[in-house]
């Protein structure tokens, strides 16, 4: 690996091989296997999966004459993993489903100081986002064919393989499985539609749709990315039988893939005359033809929500684009503007990352005529903008802020759809777009009528609700029946998350409705979550014992896999109460209707929602079934702290952070007549050999937490340590550089040399 100490990877050389060869043939496979055709009304897509394969690399030192900076030092890194993708037999994931889409009555719980790291100072370190956050769509060694012995006027030359080194995260929703079905929503495809088409620059730029939690805004983008050209990576274990549109061609729908059934059932999902529903399959069609990226901002998931990321993401999905192919191939061919779109590069300037790497190839593509734009261009889409306030960094931008402060320099047909939660939209303010709101549920009656559509699709389609709401006779009354949709709707308040629950519930049998009295029916979504954990968990004692997963969860900073959670869990017990992995999984199962599993192994909450309501409640609201956040984080801390001096930077930091969160030495200063602070650097001292490089990590330097900090040096950090940007800068000048105040200020406190030299 040719790497820079400023600029980041330059290009990875290897020697030519049968096994470059190889891989090759893999990559052509690849490229081959998306060219299936889209059929059928469910996401239906081919599981990928990652296999590793070690590559030949040359451990000598290799100098290349491209003309970035001639002064910059490279070296090479041994033992280099590389990675292509195999096609594996289709996998249906089990558990329940649950609809994704954000609720309605519940607060947003502020997160202040996350940890939210992405990598170390060295490239190395960078590891575990390629092995556990990412899907790797086609890394492979670079090829050194042969080197030009020329003039150094013309500097030395190395040819590459039409490879790309950037890779997408891995995003997925809980609940949203391949078999899901998406009802509604006709009229606001359209005006989507309608506003990226005209030709007012105000509402031409973007879209941003507002809603409370639980009014399907993540539906709506996942829709979308369901029939795009990248629908395939995001349900990766749905059936082989059925197969996405073709891979470097617009989407083509047919009636069943844009969610429609045949017959009555099709006119009462697509209310109107034949002409309407036409129009509206017709935009659904073109918007998502246009989609070129996606990003999903999750909470509980803290890479989604940082910058860096985000940047990156885009560049490997617009990479991957059909509609772009000449973008990836001025990649493939500019090994300089691959470095600088890697995580390294996005980390120490995700402006200049945007700027340079994306939107200035692009519009110089464009005005090349090198891609064709049909209809308003293309689109980029964005869910959760603030989700991504969780993670908000002391320095640096949020997603909402980088986008609002880089959105003028987009070209005009790159068009960007994005949703907030009415309750924080005011952070969207800054962005130039058309603002849909789905709450007004009174002012628009196509709001009304998409709940009215999903509850007799959901009423007709279950024989099980039908028969619950019968009369005693065992016929079904039309009139109670009626009443029934308009209370549900008239509780629901535009919640499809609601109503999905409670019609689960009623198809479950656990609620009873053979009257037209629908007093057991829960009056709002907390009632909702009340009642499914008093079924499952009767007694106090009985919740006691899942109790301590689910604070691991909601305290995780990444979602867990069940190793992880069993070792975490037990990592509170010093001597003896340890529990087996055989009553460990007895737990994990009495909540996997609430826990659900990743295509990775990993859990997450099946909602947002959920979450939230599990940590925080409204006053006057019960508060049983509550979590403690600081047993999460206190059990976190010391499953990090045993993990015998192996933890890279990443884990450091958040070892740091859960050490903050849960405060074990609260109230003991005065009794033990030492600082909680200086407990808790030697605490994380005895867990790190060297805390030295993890103050300098490049996410520390770039986005420093504060607080974090501060607790390194209380624990023995070096605070002139020496950086591997600015020539090998000490912290207190690479700081001072960046304009990091606060952390000048904590360097000097500390006795930082003011004269250090680089």
């Amino acid at each position: 690996t040719l790497e820079s100490r400023d600029s980041g990877i330059i290009a990875t050389l290897t020697s030519c091989s049968a096994e470059s060869a190889a891989e090759r043939e893999d990559v052509a496979r690849y490229h081959g296997y998306h060219g299936d055709g889209y059929q059928g009304s469910n996401v239906d897509v081919w599981q990928q999966e990652v296999r590793p394969v070690v590559s030949s690399t040359s451990s000598s030192c290799v100098t290349v004459g491209w003309r970035v900076n001639e002064s910059l030092l490279y070296r090479t890194e041994e033992n280099m993993s590389t990675y292509i993708l195999s096609r594996l037999h289709p996998d249906q994931g089990p558990g329940p489903t649950h609809s994704s889409s954000p609720t309605h009555s519940i607060n947003l719980i502020p997160r202040p100081n996350s940890v939210a790291a992405t990598s170390s100072a060295h490239i190395e370190d960078l590891a575990y986002l390629d092995e556990q956050q990412r899907h790797v769509l086609s890394k492979t060694s670079l090829g050194m064919l042969k080197q030009d012995s020329g003039s150094r006027s013309q500097h030395n030359r190395a040819c590459f393989s039409s490879t790309i080194n950037l890779k997408p995260l891995q995003f997925e929703i809980p609940g949203l499985l391949a078999d899901w079905m998406f009802t509604g929503r006709e009229w606001l495809f359209q005006e989507l539609d309608a506003c990226l088409c005209s030709d007012d620059p105000e509402t031409n730029r973007g879209v941003v749709i507002t809603g409370n939690m639980g009014f399907g805004k993540t539906a709506v983008i996942a829709r979308l990315v369901a029939l795009s050209c990248h629908g395939n990576l995001m349900w990766p274990s749905a059936s082989s039988s059925k197969t996405i549109h073709t891979y470097g061609q617009p989407a083509h729908f047919s009636h069943n893939s844009l969610g429609r059934r045949e017959g009555d059932e099709g006119e009462r999902r697509f209310p109107g005359t034949p002409e309407m529903r036409k129009g509206w399959e017709e935009a659904l069609q073109r918007l998502a033809g246009q989609v070129v990226s996606y990003h999903f901002c999750q909470a509980d998931n803290c890479n989604t929500c940082l910058v860096p990321e985000f940047v990156h993401n885009m560049a490997a999905l617009l990479s991957s684009a059909p509609q772009l192919a000449a973008y990836r191939e001025l990649l493939c061919q500019s090994p300089p503007l691959q470095s600088m779109l890697s995580l390294r590069s996005c980390i120490q300037n995700p402006s200049s990352a945007l700027q340079r790497g994306i939107l200035e190839p692009l519009e110089s593509l464009h005005k090349e005529r090198k891609f064709y734009l049909d209809g308003a261009g293309l689109i980029i889409l964005i869910d959760g903008l603030n989700e991504a306030e969780f993670h908000r960094p002391d320095y640096g931008d949020t997603v909402i802020s980088f986008l609002s402060r880089n959105i003028q320099r987009f070209p005009s047909w790159l068009k960007v759809i994005c949703t907030v939660r009415t309750s924080h939209q005011d952070i969207s303010g800054s962005l130039p777009f058309h603002h849909i709101s789905l709450d007004r549920v009174e002012e628009n009656p196509a709001i009304d009528h998409d709940l009215q559509g999903y509850l007799m699709q959901r009423i007709h389609s279950s024989a099980e609700i039908q028969n619950n709401v019968s009369q005693s006779n065992g016929r079904l009354d039309n009139t109670a029946l009626t009443k029934l949709i308009c209370h549900l709707k008239t509780l629901s308040r535009g919640s499809y998350l609601y109503l999905k629950l409670i019609l689960d519930l009623i198809e479950g049998g656990y609620l009873v409705l053979k009257s037209s009295n629908f007093k057991v029916v829960p009056v709002s979504l907390a009632e909702v979550y009340l009642l499914q954990l008093n079924m499952r968990f009767p007694t106090q004692s009985s919740f006691q014992r899942v109790l301590p997963l689910l604070n691991v969860t909601v305290a995780s900073l990444n979602p867990l896999s069940d190793q992880q959670l069993f070792e975490a869990v037990n990592a509170g017990s010093v001597s003896g109460g340890t529990i087996h992995w055989g009553e460990f999984v007895q737990r994990l199962q009495q909540l996997s209707c609430f826990l659900l599993q990743r295509h990775d192994g990993n859990r997450m909450l099946n909602h947002p929602s959920f979450r939230e309501w599990l940590v925080w409640r409204e006053e006057g609201q019960d508060d049983r079934f509550l979590c403690d956040l600081r047993s999460g984080h206190t059990l976190l801390a010391f499953w990090l702290s045993r993990q015998d001096g192996k933890l890279n930077h990443q884990q450091t930091l958040e070892l740091g952070h859960h050490i903050l969160k849960a405060h074990i030495y609260k109230g003991l200063s005065k009794k033990l007549g030492v600082s909680s602070s200086v407990l808790q650097g030697l605490w994380l001292s005895y867990s790190t050999a060297n805390l030295s490089p993890v103050l300098a990590s490049l996410h520390n330097l770039y986005t420093p937490n504060i607080k974090v900090s501060r607790l390194l040096i209380a624990g023995g950090a070096d605070l002139d340590y020496r950086t591997d940007v600015l020539n090998s800068a000490p912290l207190l000048c690479v700081h001072a550089h960046l304009g990091h105040t606060d952390a000048v200020a904590l360097l000097l406190d500390h006795g930082a040399k003011v004269d250090a030299q680089t």
